[in-house]
């Protein structure tokens, strides 16, 4: 990009125009980019914030007023050209008030948008000169399409997203470990006017309940870290009860006790939660009623990787160059067998597992231990497996029944831990074994792992 160019963006859904108004935007010192769809301008606003908006109104795939709202709540100080079929004063007002700097007709003459550009050209400097967003914002935002766009089911998600992202109600966001949950959250707080201040993250699971009240609570703690901004409460359904009513009286009136100090405080915070439960579960373990409504005004269910199967291939090639690039080794062949593998199990750990079992493909390079490592999953959870090429002398019955009950333990450990975030001692109550126990089968796994391997 030309350094002495200011950024614009072109949002309209004729590339023929698009690349009129681009081109437009270069003769007064503009370098702009054009995008067709609602999606990608968000993509785009957000990854590359411009100096300049032009916004064709008459975008399909989300509503144009909405888009204008959104840039705005965004970025205050950026200068939004509007462009209409027609207008009159009643739609100027309008469109004016909810966000617009300027209000064209489509058809306007190129001396009009000229002349337009020139006037909002003093705001589109100062634009220029305001900092980029945060990194991790930017970073969500370059990955937003591949999070939303390869599935229906997905697609469905993000179209609850887009309109839980303008209020400020509670979200309880459920799904079985590993879907995604926490990723939905972060595009209702990158996608909502707090996006600018912090997003807080506290695991209920992963630490007792004195440690967990001065995470959350206590001098410096998420609460006061999130002020302005969204807390998010992982695996909410393990919240100790001790601090539900602390929680219940931040939802009904925006304060809590710091831990040991005696005044309340103001708490300017929106709250998201994940379960892997669905509510009725929750109610039946006295997960209190207020809370229960209160955490549920809206929910979102993030569907199953089994039932979002037309994702398989674009993950598995984005974790394959993701984790070749990280670990500088080359990027194994993703054949047409490869992907009949990967398609045809059922991730009973979703995106989550998918990733892990990519990165140990990368690493060790080896297809066959691939292979076999997705056959003895799936016979673990009595699925169909990759089939063998020919068949050869099999163990005898004893060690069929040995091999079978280790296999069905094993699953049954890597199950409990999916389910609880990796948190091993919370795995092993599931499980109803000793912690020692439990890290005596892990250690044992791992040894046949190196083995296999």
């Amino acid at each position: 990009m030309d350094q002495t160019a200011l950024p614009a963006l072109v949002v309209d859904p004729d590339e023929v125009t698009s690349r009129g108004f681009a081109e437009a935007l270069a003769r007064a010192g503009f370098e702009a980019a054009t995008t067709t769809s609602g999606r990608q301008a968000l993509k785009t606003f957000h990854a590359a914030p411009p100096s300049l908006v032009v916004l064709d109104l008459g975008i399909a795939d989300i509503p144009g007023r909405q888009l204008l709202r959104h840039f705005r709540r965004h970025g205050s100080h950026i200068p939004i050209i509007a462009l209409t079929d027609k207008v009159d004063v009643r739609t100027a007002v309008e469109v004016v008030r909810i966000g617009a700097s300027e209000v064209l007709r489509k058809s306007s003459s190129r001396e009009n948008f000229r002349l337009a550009v020139q006037k909002v050209l003093p705001e589109a400097l100062t634009a220029a000169r305001r900092e980029a967003p945060d990194r991790d914002r930017a970073i969500f935002f370059s990955r937003y399409a591949g999070l939303f766009h390869r599935s229906a089911g997905m697609k469905g998600v993000e179209a609850l997203v887009m309109r839980l992202a303008g209020t400020e109600d509670p979200v309880l966001i459920q799904g079985e470990p590993g879907t995604g949950k926490a990723l939905v959250a972060k595009a209702i707080h990158y996608l909502s006017a707090r996006s600018g201040n912090p997003l807080q993250r506290v695991s209920c699971a992963a630490l007792p309940a004195d440690l967990l009240e001065s995470e959350i609570f206590g001098p410096g703690g998420k609460l006061e870290m999130a002020d302005g901004g969204t807390l998010l409460l992982d695996d909410v359904d393990d919240l100790p009860g001790a601090l539900q009513p602390r929680i219940l009286r931040i939802l009904k009136d925006g304060q809590f006790f710091r831990a040991g100090w005696p005044e309340l405080i103001g708490a300017d915070v929106r709250l998201l939660a994940t379960t892997t439960r669905d509510v009725p579960a929750m109610a039946a373990d006295a997960f209190p009623d207020d809370l229960q409504r209160l955490t549920n005004v809206v929910g979102i269910l993030v569907p199953p990787l089994r039932e979002r199967r037309e994702e398989i291939p674009g993950l598995v090639d984005h974790f394959r160059s993701r984790f070749a690039s990280e670990f500088n080794r080359p990027e194994p062949e993703l054949s047409t067998e490869i992907i009949r593998l990967f398609a045809d199990y059922d991730w009973p750990g979703n995106v989550r597992e998918l990733e892990n079992l990519v990165k140990r493909w990368v690493v060790l390079g080896d297809d066959a231990h691939l292979q076999d490592e997705l056959a003895s999953r799936a016979r673990a959870r009595g699925t169909n497996g990759p089939a063998k090429a020919a068949l050869s002398p099999g163990p005898g019955l004893k060690e069929i029944g040995r091999r079978a009950a280790r296999i069905a333990e094993q699953a049954a450990v890597r199950e409990a831990l999916a389910r609880v975030g990796g948190n091993r001692a919370a795995a092993a109550r599931l499980l109803q074994v000793s912690s020692r126990t439990l890290l005596r089968k892990l250690s044992a796994d791992g040894r046949r792992s190196g083995e296999r391997a």
